[in-house]
């Protein structure tokens, strides 16, 4: 109450007292946090196993991040230059290799969309369901807005929730704010810590961008039969389909290879960077062709204007933008990907 007095007046009386708030809620808070890590420790015990669990996280304690290696050899040292080193080796990573769209391509990108019948519209009954199934235990983006606070959210706020989201889906737009993400850096084991591509990147994004990815998901497939999307052999990030599925293909055909004097070959192809090194202009080409252009210009606009950050420790890296791939840790990533992967071409005496 006090901030939005100020920020209203800008009288220095009102900053003064806004000041002087907030230094005591700050005050308060250490106290707080005091009191209940002196109530922790004082009441471990054995017999509960709260003594047990207290020694096993002690056991995992995270190691500090040294120093790391720039371009130029030298080396970052401060937080603030950690983070810089890591975001600048990201956005080489999201950087979309350099070459010449096709004109063909391109029109088609860019020609008018044909009017679809409108997206089916959110209830707040849907958006309650996919608060229940919330993992409050994720952490929230920057926005700090986790999934315990939306889980306890009065009635009221998920019906204005439900028409934001049905807005989204009339405009065809997706807010930009969504579009930023927060990286964070974790060491793969056995690689040399002082290198920045020996960190795996964990995206974080805003839990509420995650809610509407996963509404937006549902209407997808109720849509768009997800047969005629993708291939018959893609098992992976499929409801219902597992890798036990995929096995049991795998060895059936081996087995009639035999069966039949046949030569049985295999070749795996493992592809890197998966995610992080799709093409945006192929990617909305294929969209326009598998699905309505409603989906088509929201998915449009939730891939444009992308925006990270890296967090090292309390400090956040300049901004950079993703100019190829999905975040990993999105719910709509791996529909696009396989999307995206669902015309590779194959010979007629082969079986992918």
């Amino acid at each position: 109450m006090a901030r939005r007095v100020w920020q209203r007046s800008r009288n220095a009386n009102d900053q003064h007292q806004c000041n002087r708030l907030s230094r005591h809620l700050e005050i308060s808070l250490q106290e707080l946090r005091n009191s209940n890590f002196e109530h922790y420790v004082t009441h471990l015990s054995p017999t509960d196993n709260t003594l047990w669990k207290a020694t096993k996280q002690l056991k995992f304690l995270q190691a500090p991040v040294p120093p790391i290696r720039k371009l130029n050899n030298e080396w970052a040292l401060s937080d603030k230059d950690k983070a810089n080193v890591f975001a600048t080796h990201l956005a080489d990573v999201f950087r979309a290799e350099q070459g010449h769209i096709d004109g063909d391509v391109e029109d088609f990108i860019t020609s008018p969309c044909q009017m679809p019948l409108p997206i089916r519209a959110f209830t707040p009954a849907e958006f309650k369901a996919e608060l229940t199934r919330l993992n409050t235990r994720k952490a929230p983006g920057y926005d700090l807005i986790s999934g315990q606070i939306l889980k306890r959210l009065p009635r009221k706020t998920v019906v204005l929730f439900t028409v934001v989201f049905n807005r989204m889906l009339t405009l065809s737009y997706f807010p930009i704010l969504w579009n930023y993400a927060e990286i964070i850096m974790i060491l793969k084991p056995g690689k040399p810590p002082h290198e920045p591509n020996s960190y795996r990147p964990i995206t974080v994004l805003p839990v509420t961008s995650k809610l509407f990815e996963r509404l937006l998901l549902q209407r997808i497939n109720e849509e768009h039969d997800p047969s005629t999307l993708l291939p018959s052999h893609q098992f992976g990030f499929r409801e219902r389909h597992s890798t036990i599925h995929q096995v049991h293909r795998l060895v059936n055909d081996i087995a009639t290879s035999l069966e039949e004097k046949k030569y049985c070959n295999a070749v795996f192809l493992d592809i890197s960077q998966t995610f992080d090194r799709m093409w945006h202009p192929g990617l909305l080409y294929k969209f326009k062709h598998a699905l309505t252009s409603n989906y088509y210009l929201l998915l449009k606009s939730y891939l444009v204007d992308r925006n990270f950050a890296v967090r090292h420790n309390n400090t956040l890296s300049d901004h950079h933008p993703f100019e190829a791939g999905v975040p990993q840790g999105t719910v709509l990533g791996p529909l696009l990907f396989l999307i995206f992967t669902a015309d590779i071409p194959k010979a007629g005496n082969t079986t992918a």
